[in-house]
């Protein structure tokens, strides 16, 4: 064999790639999308209701619908709630100097009875006492409303969107009898001044109450205790400041009117009020 007969020629790789595109040939794919040009389109049919549906039954898919679940909405949701709370804390906030002029006088009412006759001594402190306990009535009542201290039957069939209004009118409602009680039932022998220090020592312990009745209700709340835990640290508290608050007024009746004047007093200007609010609150 001769050296020239034993070399092998292999083919070049762009050689041979050439070689199969020639003998491959392109076939075109007809667009099924594209309607066929020789074919026209079928007319839609509309037909009547008893003939679209012959069986009179329409089937549906026997899928379950998808449930959403519920959202409550809460005590702050209601506009006038919320607008309301808004406005005292704006209101008081402007009246934040007559509050803290005020303060360490209040304090002292809690240990002496005497320095409700001071406050009343003093036309800046007695005007600036006024001042505050008006601001503080509105607010205290919307959280009596927030925690159901305060439920009436009759708010019951009050709508929703009225909110905090009709707690908020019942215990002003309250506030106006009694002062309409402290008029009627005056003393005949007791002095003016002596008489109506007595009768605007409830606004000294009525801020006294908002004041321990607000950090409490803000401390549980910081703390996530709840509604009903809140609720009845509420009345609690509120129960054992009136009960301080009817022996200092006792003792400021004692000092100008006798022991059975002073007994029928607060019978009929304390007792008889408080109770009237309490029987409400129970039968709602």
């Amino acid at each position: 064999m001769s050296r020239q007969d034993s070399i092998i020629h292999l083919p070049v790789p762009g050689d041979a790639l050439s070689a199969q595109a020639d003998s491959l040939s392109v076939q075109a794919v007809p667009d099924t999308l594209a309607p066929a040009p020789d074919k026209a389109e079928a007319p839609v049919e509309i037909l009547p209701m008893d003939e679209a549906f012959p069986g009179s039954s329409l089937e549906l898919s026997s899928t379950e619908p998808a449930v959403f679940p519920h959202i409550t909405a809460t005590w702050a949701d209601t506009p006038v709630n919320s607008g309301l709370a808004l406005a005292c804390i704006f209101v008081f906030l402007l009246n934040i100097r007559n509050f803290l002029d005020i303060l360490p006088s209040i304090a002292r009412c809690f240990t002496r009875w005497k320095e409700n006759l001071n406050i009343d001594a003093s036309v800046q402190l007695s005007r600036d006492r006024n001042i505050v306990a008006a601001l503080l009535v509105i607010p205290y009542f919307m959280i009596a409303d927030r925690f159901g201290a305060f439920s009436p039957s009759f708010i019951g069939n009050v709508p929703h969107w009225a909110g905090c209004l009709p707690t908020v009118a019942a215990g002003c409602i309250y506030i106006l009898l009694r002062h309409v009680l402290a008029i009627l039932f005056k003393p005949r022998r007791s002095r003016e001044d002596a008489y109506m220090s007595m009768h605007r020592a409830s606004y000294n312990w009525f801020i006294i109450l908002c004041i321990a009745t607000f950090t409490t209700v803000a401390l549980m709340s910081l703390f996530g205790l709840g509604r009903d835990t809140v609720r009845t640290a509420f009345l609690v508290e509120t129960g054992v400041i009136y009960f301080l608050f009817l022996l200092s007024k006792m003792q400021i009746s004692l000092s100008f009117c006798n022991p059975f004047t002073t007994f029928l007093y607060l019978c009929t200007l304390e007792i008889l009020p408080a109770g009237l609010l309490v029987a409400a609150t129970l039968r709602g």
